[in-house]
């Protein structure tokens, strides 16, 4: 039970501190009660384009911490009846991808608060466990619900005014290799693209005078790609994803291997 919760994230934020998320596309309850103790901010569940589902998500969430990171999902799309299964297993948070619009905003909200201020159906069957009861859950469930939608396109860019001054909007979080696809650009991630990066500077400023937050993905979890985005003054960060991560661990460790093979004769 969570008492006089305030989720990690939320805590974090209100510090005016930057974030940490561990950004996680595989399964595993292992890795989950690994990332716990290790201090990361939030974890987030891929739905969109990792392999995880609602019935690993559930598992996933009876395995985090709540007290040490924040959970948080992204679902496939702005689809109402989906964002609320995953709040109703105990998700505190939903990324939400292309929203494109103020209207597309409106509607992720809407579907993650309870009324007055949203449509969201009331049956919280995990989450009212986590919170100590479903009275307890409907009463922080508002405040504590962190919303958070994904630019992705030209169209989002454009419209980003509109969009971060949606109410009960908390964050947005910056798709660079969509966004770059929308410009016509293809799956870059091309730090040195002076007009990618106006337009991704302008998405910060804008959305922090409004009072949101704001958020981004670097997939090479490097030095110098930690230098750039750590520069922007984001408020969350993902440097690579669990298999990004992985694969950077994975390969450091075979050149180190391969260099101590190499010294003794090996090959």
């Amino acid at each position: 039970m969570l008492d006089g919760h305030l989720s990690k994230l939320r805590s974090v934020w209100n510090q005016g501190r930057p974030a940490i998320n561990y950004w996680m596309t595989d399964p595993s309850i292992a890795g989950v009660e690994l990332i716990n103790p290790l201090g990361f901010d939030s974890i987030l569940l891929d739905t969109q384009h990792g392999a995880c589902e609602l019935r690993e998500i559930y598992h996933l969430l009876v395995a985090v911490d709540y007290e040490a990171v924040t959970p948080l999902v992204r679902v496939a799309d702005n689809d109402a009846a989906q964002i609320m299964k995953f709040l109703d297993a105990g998700a505190e948070g939903i990324m939400c991808p292309m929203i494109n619009s103020r209207a597309d905003a409106e509607r992720f909200v809407r579907a993650c608060r309870y009324p007055p201020l949203g449509e969201r159906s009331f049956g919280p069957f995990r989450a009212g466990l986590v919170y100590g009861g479903r009275d307890r859950y409907y009463r922080l469930a508002n405040s504590e619900v962190i919303t958070i939608a994904q630019i992705e396109t030209m169209q989002a860019i454009d419209n980003i005014g509109e969009i971060v001054s949606t109410p009960g909007l908390d964050a947005v979080f910056i798709g660079p290799s969509d966004l770059s696809i929308s410009a016509g650009n293809g799956p870059d991630l091309d730090y040195a693209d002076l007009k990618m990066l106006a337009h991704q500077h302008n998405a910060v400023s804008t959305a922090h005078d409004a009072g949101v937050k704001v958020g981004t993905l670097a997939l090479e979890p490097t030095p110098e790609v930690a230098e750039i985005v750590g520069s922007w003054g984001l408020d969350l960060i993902s440097l690579g994803t669990d298999l990004s991560l992985q694969r950077a661990s994975a390969t450091t460790s075979l050149q180190l291997a391969r260099s101590v093979l190499r010294e003794h004769g090996g090959v």
